[in-house]
């Protein structure tokens, strides 16, 4: 029988360290994740987890704490795994270490070990609420449902729309802007757009980490600066033969599923290890993604500039509520998630 959790707000400092810790590193398809030890109201050690194969926070901070941690208390955002993966179990490490209390944010719904930990002794209580499961929100979809965390982010004018003309290049954001929303890339695995965009645009979609790049159809010009590498994938049913080898000669990888049917897309990013995807437009894909159901976040970039009679960004209300709210340069950045 499981032990009924104590809820507990004594370590709320400790733990919103633990999330400043965890944010230090991208660690996709892994969780983000970040650990503080405290002794004697001290903190004896601190660890992150840096990526896929490399040490978890857990035993990152408990080799900084030596032999002090025996008796100490571990503050963790996620809970502990109990999993031999290409790393021992965190769980292990916990015990060897002499442990005395833990305290985690967030269940882990895969493999999860506060119930070994119980077992072996040690008093494990769960944080309050301080924002580790909003933090973990795009891994924990990703390990209980196979498919990737999506975000719409879109740069509008003050009515809504994001540009003055279909097939018309509108630049709408102030320079703070661009340069926030190219760094925001960063933090995906991917970045898609569709065709209609390439072809009028004609975008990089650079990013610091090379991440891959989606396009959803294949009526692109085998030029395209998407396609300057072969980290690039293009989604499409039917096409000319003769542009697919020009295509794939430029670096393209094509994938033969409707770019229409917005689940089996991200279906299958999510078999390829895409935890996190940033959609970047436009309109109709948009649309698409709305009508599926498939965002889980927005992120807006609303210019005080008007372009009536422009192309709107979304043809009725998303729905979604404001969690975050600040200028850049002329613009107001927002992020927004599902109204659940």
């Amino acid at each position: 029988m499981t032990t009924p959790l104590t809820i507990t707000g004594r370590y709320d400092r400790h733990m919103r360290r633990a999330l400043q810790l965890a944010a230090q590193a991208y660690c996709s398809p892994n969780p983000q994740v970040g650990c503080v030890i405290v002794k004697d109201s001290k903190v004896i050690g601190e660890g992150f987890h840096k990526g896929p194969g490399t040490p978890h926070a857990e035993p990152t901070a408990l080799a900084r704490a030596g032999t002090h941690a025996k008796g100490a208390t571990l503050i963790v955002t996620l809970e502990p795994c109990d999993h031999q993966g290409r790393t021992p179990p965190c769980t292990s490490a916990i015990i060897a270490a002499g442990i005395s209390k833990l305290v985690y944010g967030t269940a882990d719904p895969t493999h999860g070990g506060a119930e070994r930990l119980r077992k072996a002794g040690i008093l494990v209580e769960r944080a309050l609420p301080t924002g580790c499961d909003t933090f973990l929100a795009s891994w924990l979809k990703y390990a209980t449902t196979s498919a990737p965390w999506v975000v719409l982010k879109a740069a509008t004018s003050l009515d809504g729309n994001i540009a003055e003309a279909k097939g018309m290049r509108t630049t709408i954001s102030c320079p703070e802007a661009l340069e926030h929303s190219k760094k925001q890339r960063n933090s995906f695995d991917a970045i898609l757009v569709g065709a209609n965009t390439v072809r009028v645009d004609d975008p990089e979609l650079a990013s610091e980490r090379g991440i891959t790049r989606v396009i959803l159809g294949c009526d692109i010009p085998p030029d395209a600066k998407v396609l300057r590498d072969s980290n690039a994938l293009a989604y499409c049913k039917h096409t000319d033969a003769a542009h697919v080898s020009a295509l794939q000669q430029h670096g393209a990888k094509l994938v033969a599923i409707d770019p229409h049917d917005i689940h089996a897309v991200l279906a299958d990013l999510a078999s390829r290890g895409i935890a996190r995807l940033l959609v970047e437009g436009g309109a109709d894909i948009y649309e698409s993604f709305l009508a599926a159901d498939a965002i889980d976040e927005l992120r807006l970039y609303v210019s005080p500039r008007l372009l009536p009679g422009g192309v709107r960004a979304f043809n009725k209300e998303p729905g979604f509520r404001l969690i975050e709210s600040r200028r850049l340069g002329t613009d107001t950045f927002m992020r927004m998630r599902r109204s659940e």
